[in-house]
């Protein structure tokens, strides 16, 4: 995975270097790409607001998954998770 990524953003910083003549037109246009994905991954919003077809586009983007990790870990939700804590569902008859 972290080699994808190696590669997506040298692919990327390719493609602006091909377009931008001078260093002042690159931090304009990596600071829109950069809004961009974050609106898409959901580090404005939370993604349960979108609608269902955005969230599939989001689940191709690494913000979605470190916002759904920060999410996680404020609500505490991983550790039973991670600890094999979870409640059980079934009922005891007394």
């Amino acid at each position: 995975m972290p080699r994808a990524i190696v590669f997506a953003m040298t692919g990327f910083s390719l493609t602006v270097a091909a377009f931008a003549r001078f260093r002042e037109q690159i931090i304009p246009l990596g600071l829109t790409v950069t809004m961009i994905v974050c609106a898409i991954g959901g580090c404005w919003w939370p993604l349960y607001q979108s609608p269902p077809w955005l969230q599939q586009v989001a689940d191709a983007f690494l913000t979605a998954w470190a916002m759904e990790g920060i999410h996680m870990s404020c609500s505490w939700r991983w550790i039973p998770d991670r600890l094999g804590l979870r409640p059980s569902r079934k009922r005891t008859r007394r």
